[in-house]
């Protein structure tokens, strides 16, 4: 049982290492449309959620987002609200729909995370720069769909690998599957 216990602690801490390190390469390529990103850091989120728990996932995501823009100088800064509304309406989302539609594929669910993702920044930027930003969401959205979709196979063909065999319960290993 500790011997269970180290190796979900390590890891769990090595997600939150590449969640934290995929969020700072990411904010470095760009994609030549402002904001968009490919949400690489959100592989980790997704597999966390399946693997482990919606509790595993929140503190990953939450030490990703303070981490990484601790790292990267931004934090408490616009991008910083924007990353941890996303972070947190994604996660939610991607949550109830995993719980409530247990026949939605791993790829639906990152997708529709995705969407709320940029949601959650979009409304963050209303707040600060105006309305006008509103213009700007069916361009995003439509990125968003692109990217979540991308994430989605990525997180479904990372989970399959040797090293969360252990780690899958029953049920999630069927959703993984699929």
């Amino acid at each position: 049982m500790r011997k269970n216990l180290i190796k979900k602690i390590s890891l769990i801490s090595i997600l939150a290492a590449l969640a934290i390190i995929l969020s700072i390469v990411e904010s470095f390529i760009p994609l030549g449309i402002p904001g968009v990103k490919l949400g690489l850091a959100n592989v980790v989120i997704i597999i966390a959620l399946y693997i482990f728990n919606f509790w595993y996932a929140l503190g990953i995501a939450l030490v990703r987002v303070f981490v990484s823009t601790l790292l990267l100088g931004t934090i408490f800064q616009m991008g910083f609200f924007m990353s941890l509304t996303g972070s947190i309406l994604s996660l939610l989302a991607m949550f109830l729909l995993k719980t409530i539609f247990k026949k939605l594929s791993v790829v639906g669910v990152s997708t529709v995370g995705s969407v709320f993702h940029v949601s959650g920044q979009i409304l963050i930027a209303i707040l600060y720069m105006g309305n006008a930003m509103v213009y700007y969401y069916p361009l995003i959205l439509v990125c968003s769909i692109v990217t979540g979709v991308l994430t989605g196979f990525v997180s479904l063909y990372v989970m399959k690998l040797k090293v969360f065999k252990s780690f899958n319960s029953t049920e999630n290993k069927e959703e993984i599957q699929k």
